[in-house]
């Protein structure tokens, strides 16, 4: 914040340019430069700026507009910044064109804009960003959306559905949205007693950590779930369903939890009724 502050006080007096390393700075620029007479330029520095390009920061504060610059420090952290995660195949350039005419990301970033807000209000209000960023519905909720979406993908792809291409469960989106408040507001310079472990960190080995969600990955029956892949009978303790007090099951290699010595009786009672019929 000092460079920025220096720069943008130095613009006062005479036509100015911010040479820095880090998207960070054209975006507080954008967003900190009240109107004034003198030009502000920032430039990369020189081993990252090959063809030499130069941001006029008055023009593209015109080109944006006044509104979408008052609210360009949510956009860039929401979508991903050096504190924020990146949210996956999704551009910036799209969102900031989004934006101008979605009443929902407006409304969030209301709430993120406003040091004040609960984090209930910063929760729903991330979520209902995520579901105007992945096109989704007014009527969905983001478990909703993402169920649709990998619904939908798993119908028309020949492949199998990567994660990473769906919108995040409404637990991470909570943590991901407490962070993106907090970088907020630290760029805006408020003292508002924010901590990091309040606002989705935590302390870890002389460290803060982002936390990445708050349940499990899956069900905790589901988790438990241990396949073999024996090629004997399962009779001893080197199959691990049996070293784990388990019944095979359909999903281990070889025996499929029929054809061994430790199928579940359910299984073997129903080969039985199949064999009288």
């Amino acid at each position: 914040m000092s460079l920025l502050l220096i720069a943008i006080e130095a613009a006062e007096t005479r036509n100015t340019v911010l040479v820095g390393d880090d998207t960070d700075l054209l975006v507080l620029l954008l967003h900190h430069l009240l109107p004034i007479e003198n030009k502000i330029y920032f430039a990369p520095q020189p081993k990252k700026n090959a063809k030499g390009r130069v941001w006029n920061i008055k023009q593209i504060q015109s080109d944006l507009g006044s509104f979408t610059c008052k609210h360009l420090l949510f956009l860039h952290a929401f979508l991903g910044c050096d504190t924020t995660s990146r949210i996956y195949g999704i551009g910036k350039g799209s969102i900031l064109k989004k934006f101008k005419d979605n009443v929902s990301l407006q409304q969030a970033a209301t709430i993120f804009n406003d040091p004040n807000s609960t984090h209930s209000q910063v929760q729903d209000a991330g979520e209902k960003a995520f579901v105007a960023i992945y096109g989704g519905k007014k009527t969905e909720n983001l478990n909703m959306l993402r169920f649709r979406k990998y619904s939908e993908k798993v119908a028309t792809s020949l492949s199998h559905c990567d994660p990473k291409v769906l919108p995040p469960t409404a637990a991470a989106a909570k943590f991901h949205s407490y962070c993106v408040f907090l970088q907020v507001n630290q760029w805006k310079n408020i003292d508002c007693c924010m901590t990091e472990t309040s606002w989705g960190w935590k302390h870890y080995e002389n460290e803060f950590k982002p936390i990445a969600t708050d349940i499990a990955p899956a069900p905790a029956d589901l988790l438990k779930i241990i396949r073999c892949n024996c090629s004997t009978d399962c009779a001893t303790a080197r199959c691990t369903c049996k070293k784990n007090g388990m019944s095979c099951s359909v999903a281990c290699g070889h025996c499929r939890g029929t054809g061994c010595q430790n199928a579940s009786a359910y299984l073997q009672d129903e080969e039985e009724q199949e064999v009288d019929i």
